[in-house]
């Protein structure tokens, strides 16, 4: 669950959650494989080595399967819990906001492991990915509005304004 309050800029993050086969060991060569096969050079008309040292970058600094990161990554999915808690009128809750937030964290990673396997299947490895779109990271930016993991088994693509 991403919230966000004050100035908001005009760049967007699109977040993605990509099955990789179980016990997948991410190397540079085995990530690159993965995606891209053994194409080299461009796909799509981007830089497929610099494609995947983005993608190995941010699986170096997970763990597979990691619920906090693949919800963050996933966000709201058919069957998911909504937050129950109203911001506006804090007074009309029963419950404080921290009480709320931990209560929908575990109603959400009840529902997220059956909703995975009936999506990508149980013998995978899952990884979460956030890209942002704000001109500065062109290859970032590629992924976000170009590349967007086709052909790979992936849930999301969820565009944050």
């Amino acid at each position: 669950m991403k919230l966000r309050a004050g100035f908001v800029s005009n760049s967007s993050s699109t977040s993605f959650v990509v099955a990789f086969p179980k016990g997948f060991a991410p190397t540079t060569e085995a990530v690159r494989t993965y995606l891209f096969g053994p194409r080299s050079g461009r796909a799509r008309s981007l830089p497929v080595d610099e494609i995947t040292a983005a993608v190995y970058a941010q699986m170096t600094h997970q763990h597979p399967n990691d619920p906090a990161r693949i919800q963050n990554s996933l966000g709201r999915f058919p069957g998911s819990p909504r937050l129950a808690y109203n911001i506006d009128h804090p007074e009309r809750n029963k419950i404080s906001l921290e009480k709320a937030i931990a209560s929908y964290n575990v109603e959400y990673r009840q529902k997220l492991e059956p909703y995975l396997i009936r999506r990508l299947g149980r013998s995978t490895d899952i990884y979460g990915f956030t890209f942002w779109d704000d001109g500065g990271d062109p290859i970032a930016s590629a992924i976000v509005n170009k590349y967007r993991f086709r052909g790979i088994p992936h849930l999301g693509g969820r565009r944050l304004e």
